[in-house]
């Protein structure tokens, strides 16, 4: 068994949410982090107690990712182009 390293942490002490949860979130595949990964807040690896690590997000981390590139539109801006791109999505063969 390997050692954790430090970038390991455990759940109770941070907001986080999984790479599978947010992946459901915004509706897209584990694919699209790895391929966006050096764009992307790094993850970091939470062990939940039991079994392996698991790749996390922290949300503070991705709240202020989301706020450095949308900080120059409006909310209805951001709504509208949120529903854009679900509708183009939706649309794609």
């Amino acid at each position: 068994m390997g050692t954790l390293d430090s970038q390991t942490i455990t759940a109770a002490n941070t907001a986080t949410i999984t790479a599978r949860e947010l992946c459901e979130l915004v509706d897209r595949c584990p694919s699209f982090f790895t391929l966006h990964r050096g764009e992307l807040p790094q993850p970091q690896l939470v062990h939940q107690g039991v079994g392996r690590p698991a790749h996390h997000y922290s949300l503070q981390e991705l709240a202020d990712f989301a706020l450095s590139h949308t900080s120059h539109l409006s909310d209805a801006e951001c709504r509208l182009r949120c529903a854009i791109a679900s509708l183009a999505k939706r649309e794609q063969p």
